[in-house]
């Protein structure tokens, strides 16, 4: 994090956030079996998930910059505070959950995309402080 007083009433800041990308068990591939409950003559077909095993994967590394710049002036009665921010400012597409692909592959095996939650999210605010 820079914080950064500028001038008498101006004030910089940024942050750069980085974590490792997230463990998560997935689903590695899919299987019909047919299961036969006694006293049902007809078989039922049940849909089955193979997992991996527990952790075994990991999400990408996970990174954002967060700006923002900040504008006070005092006066007798309080003042007024003015500020313009950035979330998220290279529009990074950070992987929030995993969904599976509807066209799923011949084989069995399951595809899986990636979905990103916040992209750049910009920010105003004025406030009167007494």
């Amino acid at each position: 994090m820079i914080n950064q007083q500028v001038s008498k009433r101006w004030n910089l800041s940024a942050t750069w956030i980085y974590l490792t990308g997230r463990a998560v068990t997935l689903p590695v591939s899919t299987f019909v079996e047919n299961v036969v409950i006694p006293g049902d003559r007809i078989g039922n077909n049940a849909d089955l998930i193979e997992y991996s095993a527990r952790n075994a994967y990991r999400f990408k590394p996970y990174h954002r910059l967060d700006v923002s710049a900040n504008y006070e002036k005092t006066t007798a009665w309080g003042g007024h505070r003015f500020s313009v921010s950035v979330y998220n400012l290279y529009n990074r597409q950070n992987t929030f959950f995993l969904s599976q692909d509807p066209g799923a592959a011949a084989d069995g095996s399951i595809q899986l995309i990636d979905n990103p939650l916040f992209p750049l999210i910009p920010g105003f605010s004025y406030g009167i402080f007494f």
